[in-house]
C-alpha cells in the first residue's frame, strides 16, 4: 500500500464513523442540525454511516465565494498591488502574481482560509501566506464552526472530489461547478466527534509521514536493485569471482604469448601489418585484484579497433547501405531508431560491419556505452564517433562484458576530453582487460548469460 492509498483509507475511516468511537454524552447530529434549524438529507447512500451521524447539504452549514475575474493584463511580477490567488497558487501556498486592480473587500484572502481549484485536480488547500485576492476558478469555503469543524470538512473534501473528478465531463480540462458543490452531500457527526476524529487524523499524519519516508527508500532501492546486481554480477565476473578458476585450462599468460606468436607469423606471412606495441598495464593502472593465473592486457592487443567514416551526407532513405550512428544508441544499447543510408562503394570496405563485432560510443551521453553485434540482417556501414572492436582471439561476448562492467566504465568515465566529451580511439586501445585463460572466458560468459534474466525478471 503507498502512503497515498494508506493515507486515504485512513481518512475514509474517518469519514465513515470507524476511526473513533461514538459516545452516547456527545449527542446527535440530528439534535445539533435541529438546534440550528438544519434539515438533513435522506435516501444518501455513498456510504453507511454511524446512526448518530446525518448526511447534510454542504451548501446548508457552508458558504462559497467564488473568485473575481481580474484583468490579466494588469498582473505583474514586480509586488505591485496584491497577490492574486489562482489554481496554481493553491498548491504552492504563495502566489507571485501581484495586481494593483480594484476589488471588493470580500475577495480578499487571509491566513487560514480553505480554498478548491474549480479545475484540474480540485486541489484542496488552506491559505499559508500573506493576504491576496481571490481569483476566478478558486473557490473559498467557510463552514459554520458551530456545526462543522473546518478541518474535519478538509479531509473530507479530497475524497469526494476526487470521485467527482473521475466522473465529471470535460473537453481538455476538468472543471468543478457551483452546480456540483451546491448538491454534495457531507456526513455529520456530534461536533464533539468532528474534533475527536480531527484530532485522531493529525495524531496519525506523522506516522504516515515516518511510513512515506521509508517507504520511498524501499522504492528507491527496488528500482535500483536489478541494475545494481547487474553490475555487481559483471564486476564479479571480470573479478574471477563469478566462476571458479581450473589449473588445468592453463593461464592468461600462456594465452598472452600464444597470441604474441600467431601476431608474429601473420605479421611474417605479409597477413597482418606490424604496429608500434602498446604499453603494458603498470602496477598504477590496474584497478583491481584478479587471479594469479590471468593476466592484465591493453585492449587493443587483443582486438583490430577502428573509429568509423566521416560520411559527408547521409539522408532518411530506403536506399544504400544503413549507416549506424552515435545518435543509434542510448542508456539501453544500440538502437532501430531513424535509420539513414549510404550509397555503398568499394572504399567503405574497411567500415563495414560483421558480426561479433563490439560497438562502442565514443561521443556524448551515451559515451562508453557499447553492443555486441550477434546477428547482422542488413549491410551495415559505421558512421564517425562509433569505434567498431574486431575481437581476434578472446571471445567478443567476455569482453562486451568487461567494457560494460562499473569499474571500466569509471575509467571510461574518467578518460574523457573534458572540453568536448568524449574518448579517443588511443584511450580506447588502452582500456586494461583482465584476461582469464580462453576455456575460462567461457565460462564466465555461459554463468553471466545464465543470470543476467534473473535480473532482468526483477524489473
Amino acid at each position: 500500500m503507498t502512503p497515498q492509498e494508506l493515507k486515504n483509507s485512513i481518512i475514509r475511516c474517518a469519514i465513515q464513523g470507524k476511526l473513533v468511537e461514538q459516545r452516547s454524552e456527545e449527542g446527535t447530529a440530528k439534535e445539533l442540525l435541529d438546534k440550528h434549524n438544519i434539515s438533513f438529507v435522506t435516501g444518501h447512500d455513498s456510504f453507511d454511516i454511524p446512526d448518530t451521524w446525518c448526511w447534510v447539504l454542504l451548501q446548508d452549514i457552508a458558504t462559497f465565494l467564488y473568485g473575481f475575474p481580474f484583468n490579466s493584463e494588469q498582473f505583474n511580477d514586480t509586488r505591485i498591488g496584491m497577490p492574486i490567488i489562482r489554481i496554481r497558487d493553491i498548491i504552492n501556498g504563495y502566489s507571485k502574481t501581484y495586481s494593483d486592480e480594484e476589488c471588493d473587500e470580500r475577495y480578499r484572502i487571509k491566513r487560514g482560509d480553505m480554498l478548491i481549484g474549480m479545475d484540474g485536480n480540485f486541489q484542496v488547500s488552506f491559505w499559508n501566506s500573506e493576504d491576496g485576492w481571490l481569483n476566478q476558478r478558486v473557490c473559498k469555503i467557510s463552514t459554520v464552526d458551530t456545526i462543522l469543524n473546518q478541518s474535519f470538512l478538509f479531509y473530507y473534501l479530497p475524497i469526494v472530489l476526487a470521485e467527482i473528478n473521475g466522473t465529471v465531463s470535460f473537453s481538455t480540462v476538468k472543471h468543478l461547478s457551483a452546480k456540483i458543490l451546491n448538491a454534495m452531500a457531507i456526513p455529520v457527526p456530534p461536533l464533539a466527534e468532528q474534533k475527536r476524529i480531527v484530532a485522531k487524523i493529525e495524531e496519525l499524519l506523522p506516522l504516515i509521514d515516518r511510513y512515506e519516508e521509508a517507504w520511498t527508500k524501499l522504492e528507491d532501492f527496488n528500482k535500483r536493485f536489478p541494475g545494481d546486481m547487474q553490475r555487481s554480477i559483471l564486476q564479479m565476473a571480470i573479478q574471477g569471482k563469478l566462476v571458479e578458476q581450473h589449473p588445468e585450462e592453463g593461464t592468461g599468460e600462456e594465452l598472452y604469448k600464444q597470441i604474441q606468436a600467431e601476431k608474429a607469423k601473420l605479421i611474417k606471412a605479409g597477413k597482418l601489418k606490424k604496429e608500434k606495441p602498446l604499453p603494458e598495464i603498470t602496477e598504477d593502472a590496474i584497478p583491481f585484484d584478479i587471479p594469479d593465473n590471468w593476466k592484465w592486457v591493453p585492449l587493443g592487443f587483443l582486438a583490430d579497433i577502428n573509429g568509423g567514416y566521416a560520411f559527408k551526407s547521409i539522408a532518411y532513405s530506403p536506399d544504400g547501405v544503413r549507416v549506424v550512428r552515435i545518435s543509434d544508441f542510448n542508456e539501453n544499447g544500440f538502437l532501430d531508431s531513424k535509420i539513414v543510408r549510404h550509397p555503398y562503394s568499394a572504399e567503405y570496405k574497411p567500415f563495414l560491419l560483421e558480426e561479433k563485432n563490439i560497438l562502442l560510443c565514443m561521443t556524448g551521453g551515451t559515451v562508453g556505452k557499447s553492443y555486441l553485434v550477434k546477428k547482422l540482417n542488413e549491410i551495415m556501414m559505421v558512421n564517425q564517433r562509433v569505434a567498431t572492436i574486431k575481437i581476434k582471439v578472446a571471445m567478443p561476448e567476455y569482453i562486451n562484458y568487461n567494457i560494460l562492467a562499473p569499474i571500466i566504465q569509471a575509467i571510461i568515465q574518467h578518460s574523457k576530453n573534458s572540453t568536448n566529451d568524449n574518448i579517443s580511439m588511443e584511450t580506447i586501445k588502452t582500456f586494461p582487460i583482465p584476461l582469464p585463460p580462453l576455456a575460462e572466458q567461457k565460462r564466465i560468459v555461459a554463468k553471466i548469460e545464465e543470470v543476467l534474466p534473473l535480473c532482468e525478471m526483477l524489473k
